[in-house]
């Protein structure tokens, strides 16, 4: 089974100070994106925290059940911790070869118990040496880092764009959802009425109709049939982030009109 192309990184401005994690999911034709900051923490602290938040995405989806994830990581520390000193720390009852507490044990042991599970191939890569993913990790890196310092250059602007004809696809759901990373909707519009048919994953076939209004946020109502011959209907509204990179992002709040009615959150994505 194809294995599961991981970037992580993590830095800190001060080192205690600011700072940011991230990682990229590479798989096939999309890529996931994450990342977030800590107001106090250390450049270690969120390499750390890069990898346990990948791996936990990575095992919370169904999307990857049962593939291999191979972590590429420009952090020493966390390559040679994880796959070498792990093991003497264990053996020492976490202490180092100095008879000194493991720093970031907590962590260490997060990490450990999600490799257990998973059992990830790590992979070393050069920082800042023209690698395209390694690059974009290390990119929203300074932008969480740049968001606790106040030093945040203004987004584009979201309006006078079109829906017509754009493709996006989920790249966050609450567990309630029933759309993924594998599900596509294929937009379309007309003056301030938009629709879409949207399929993948666990949905068959679905379609959603609705308003925009000049700011470009949505409100529409949507129904599909999954896998599992229901059909489910809900509603939903959305509000547009324009990315640094000039993608179009949906922040999506929706609710089933069926079933439990239970409420959810998600993100869609343009796909380029």
């Amino acid at each position: 089974m194809e294995k599961i192309i991981v970037y992580t990184d993590g830095g800190c401005s001060g080192n205690p100070g600011p700072g940011g994690w991230a990682y990229v999911i590479s798989d096939k034709e999309y890529k996931i994106k994450k990342s977030g900051g800590d107001k106090n923490t250390t450049n270690n602290k969120m390499e750390l925290t890069a990898v346990i938040m990948a791996l936990k995405e990575i095992l919370n989806s169904e999307t990857y059940s049962g593939r291999k994830p191979v972590i590429h990581t420009d952090s020493t520390y966390v390559k040679q911790g994880i796959t070498t000193w792990i093991h003497n720390w264990i053996r020492n009852g976490w202490q180092t070869a100095n008879k000194q507490p493991v720093k970031n044990k907590e962590l260490w042991q997060e990490l450990k118990l999600l490799n257990d599970q998973i059992s990830a191939e790590w992979k070393w890569v050069k920082g800042h040496a023209g690698n395209e993913l390694n690059e974009l990790c290390d990119s929203l890196v300074r932008n969480e880092m740049d968001k606790l310092t106040g030093n945040v250059t203004k987004k584009k602007e979201s309006k006078g764009f079109t829906l017509n004809n754009k493709n996006f696809r989920t790249i966050e759901n609450t567990m309630n959802g029933e759309t993924s990373n594998t599900t596509i909707f294929h937009y379309f519009q007309d003056k301030n009425i938009i629709w879409a048919d949207y399929s993948g994953g666990s949905i068959v076939k679905g379609h959603l109709i609705g308003l925009i209004d000049k700011k470009n946020n949505l409100d529409f109502r949507y129904h599909h049939i999954n896998d599992k011959k229901e059909i489910m209907t809900g509603k939903c509204k959305s509000k547009p982030d324009i990315t640094d990179e000039g993608i179009i992002r949906y922040i999506e709040k929706w609710q089933w009109t069926c079933r439990d009615r239970s409420t959810g959150t998600s993100v869609i994505e343009e796909i380029k």
